[in-house]
């Protein structure tokens, strides 16, 4: 009986032992698993979903804990509240007691169907080459899933892009289809010319003249395009249908031209003087920057032997303006440079302004190079200019250092351009001068220094230390300056050039007498204006070259010239 007790309480430890195995240390029941319902989840943007965890063994209690892997996409709450935020795909777990699980929610987005679109104009008007962007509105303005589409009906008259840029091509009109979902509207085009030209774009008459209006349109030849004319003043000027005006009285008026949906005017004036005929003799000074030892009447009075000359203490740009005393009609400039040839402060970038009031200008022409002629420079403008005024800027010169200029005379022409003054030719070279040297290397002979060619220079014999040379005029001059080019070698051939050097002047080649005397002339290849501080008379002029800049047994010089009058 005792041993079946032992038994039977061994059996019952057992059942004790196999049933506390489902248990924790403390007694508690463990978590095996957590089930999340629904399953899966799909959203439209917008809404939500509550998501409920279950545990295994039921009734355990657990903490979940909730998150979404992409809370861009879906966000979820910490009481499993789901909320679709846009369309994608993320995934959403649970967390608890040591245990996860997860659910795949998929967002799709809201779609929010067209009920309509909206243009900002059913028909256009524009000129060849406009361009002109269609708004385009969707009813309600949130809907998906939409797609706006432009078509030209006629794309020779009007071609349209795909982010709806409507561009004018050709005249005519064209039919701008918009498309939506399944929801069309319609834009009408037309398209006018683009502009219209009147020739001549001023106008200036003699009481009694008459002139003819020039009318095109651009695109040239447009077809069915009626042109209307009207004077602001008939007292002043008529014009007829045709556009054809008759001057009538002294003044100014306008005359409005109409066509094509384009309006514009011309101005005329009427003057009881011949308009193209310069009447250079009724010219006066409007004003000028600065003026030495001359006037500006001397630069308008014909002649081009006088001249204006600016002020040498003053610096570049100078200027003239002209009052020509009555509206002219302008189709080109005339301008006549300085007439002595050894002074070469010549106008090379200049500017030419017009004037109906003397103080509002524009500009006619602007030459960033005039030539460096001496004969008269005939200077057409683009088109034929009214103007009673002139002015004339000279912003630089063919001498670089120079602060000062001058010009010969100036003038204008109206139709056919005159038969240029000659002058002397721009190469002329003293006639008869003559030069002789101390000495000459190879074929650099002392010739050099007065061919007009500064790349044939005179060249001294190797070991002549102090060459010299003289040159004769022929006759008396009266010398105010010496211009002095250099040697055109390269940037490490000229070390020889002059550097402490004596001109002087002479009537038998026996008795010198010092005309200038530089110790350091300065070392350069441009052309150098070297002042006497006083003028001599002689008809010989004698170059001592007494040392060079690397101090070298021989010299070279590029050319020489004088300069005969004063600054």
């Amino acid at each position: 009986m005792k041993s079946k007790c032992i038994l039977w309480g061994c059996m019952a430890l057992a059942l004790i032992l196999a049933g506390c195995n489902d248990d924790d240390e403390t007694g508690k029941v463990a978590l095996k698993s957590i089930t999340i319902n629904p399953t899966s989840v799909s959203l439209t943007a917008g809404f939500t979903q509550q998501l409920t965890a279950t545990t295994d063994p039921s009734g355990v209690d657990v903490v979940f804990e909730w998150q979404s892997e992409n809370p861009m996409i879906a966000s979820v709450s910490g009481e499993g509240l789901v909320t679709a935020q846009k369309e994608g795909s993320t995934t959403v777990k649970v967390k608890g007691g040591g245990v996860e699980a997860s659910v795949p929610v998929s967002v799709a987005a809201v779609v929010v169907p067209l009920e309509d679109i909206t243009v900002d104009a059913d028909e256009l008007f524009l000129k060849v080459d406009e361009t002109k962007e269609v708004a385009v509105t969707l009813v309600p303005a949130n809907a998906t899933n939409i797609t706006v589409t432009f078509e030209s009906g006629n794309n020779a008259v009007a071609t349209v892009s795909a982010a709806g840029e409507i561009t004018a091509v050709g005249l005519g009109t064209a039919t701008i289809t918009v498309k939506a979902g399944n929801i069309t509207k319609t834009i009408t085009v037309t398209v006018a010319i683009k502009d219209i030209t009147i020739t001549p774009a001023s106008l200036v008459l003699e009481v009694g003249g008459k002139q003819q209006l020039v009318v095109a349109t651009v695109p040239a030849d447009a077809p069915g395009i009626v042109f209307e004319f009207e004077s602001g003043d008939p007292n002043i000027a008529t014009v007829s249908e045709s556009g054809e005006v008759e001057a009538v009285a002294s003044g100014s008026v306008s005359i409005t031209v109409r066509g094509g949906g384009i309006s514009k005017q011309v101005t005329v004036i009427v003057t009881d003087r011949d308009p193209n005929l310069p009447e250079q003799d009724q010219w006066k000074k409007l004003g000028a920057s600065s003026e030495w030892n001359t006037s500006v009447a001397l630069a308008i009075d014909g002649n081009p032997e006088t001249l204006w000359h600016s002020d040498p203490a003053a610096q570049l740009p100078q200027w003239i303006s002209v009052d020509m005393g009555a509206p002219k009609n302008i189709d080109g400039f005339l301008f006549t440079n300085r007439q002595t040839k050894t002074d070469k402060a010549h106008p090379k970038h200049v500017v030419f302004e017009i004037s109906n009031d003397g103080t509002n200008w524009r500009t006619a022409l602007d030459i960033a190079a005039l030539p460096d002629l001496f004969q008269q420079q005939i200077l057409p403008l683009p088109q034929r200019e009214v103007a009673r005024y002139f002015k004339l800027t000279i912003q630089s010169t063919w001498i670089d250092s120079s602060p000062y200029t001058y010009i010969g005379d100036i003038g204008i022409y109206a139709g056919q351009a005159p038969a240029p003054n000659p002058g002397p030719e721009v190469d002329q070279e003293p006639t008869g001068w003559t030069v002789e040297a101390s000495s000459f290397f190879s074929n650099l002979t002392a010739d050099g220094l007065i061919d007009g060619d500064i790349n044939s220079p005179w060249h001294s014999n190797v070991g002549d230390g102090q060459p010299w040379a003289i040159i004769d005029f022929k006759e008396a001059e009266t010398i105010y300056g010496i211009y002095f080019t250099g040697r055109q070698g390269g940037v490490n051939d000229v070390g020889s050039s002059p550097r402490h050097i004596i001109f002087s002047v002479s009537n038998n080649k026996e008795d010198w007498e010092t005309l200038l005397e530089i110790q350091e002339l300065p070392n350069e290849r441009t052309m150098q204006t070297l002042n006497a501080p006083a003028p001599k008379t002689g008809r010989y002029l004698k170059i001592n070259i007494q040392s060079t800049w690397n101090e070298a047994p021989y010299s070279y010089i590029g050319e020489i010239d004088i300069k005969t009058t004063p600054d």
